[in-house]
């Protein structure tokens, strides 16, 4: 049988879209997994992130930490506690979401942003200037499994 170009067009057409629609995932499902924060090469906080009809849900664990005066993790490390994830909201490549304080009740605020499947940054959000307080700078979180 003879293939003529417009059919070997659309062929190829076909299979370009196979492909994307087998690759595209949900805004959800791009932050979905267990990704985990690290300090000297030891993690000291775990976000785990499960998407479900394009919504996220999941935990984080808690975290004791120190910072310099420009904002950088001088010493991080676990404490036990756990929290889970409310107001998760996607905007691109950020999801933002808030986490509550299992001993004190206090609400915080953080930002996720996704820079390849594998590697994001997290950021604690302080609203405001405090005096004494400095403002955190992101913290490098690595995807270890992906979609739980």
């Amino acid at each position: 049988m003879k293939s003529t170009p417009l059919h070997l067009a659309g062929l190829l057409l076909m299979a370009v879209a196979i492909s994307a629609g087998a690759q595209s995932k949900t805004s959800a499902q791009r932050f979905a997994g267990i990704w985990n924060a690290k300090f000297q090469g030891k993690t000291f906080a775990t976000l785990t992130l499960r998407a479900k009809d394009n919504q996220l849900t999941g935990s984080m664990t808690g975290a004791n930490i120190n910072l310099d005066n420009d904002g950088n993790l001088t010493s991080a490390e676990k404490s036990g506690s756990e929290s889970e994830i409310t107001d998760a909201k996607i905007a691109g490549d950020t999801l933002s979401f808030d986490t509550k304080d299992q001993d004190s009740g206090e609400a915080m605020n953080w930002k996720m942003q996704v820079s390849s499947n594998s590697d994001g940054e997290l950021l604690l959000v302080i609203p405001g200037r405090h005096v004494g307080i400095p403002t955190p700078r992101p913290w490098k979180i690595m995807r270890e499994v992906p979609h739980p």
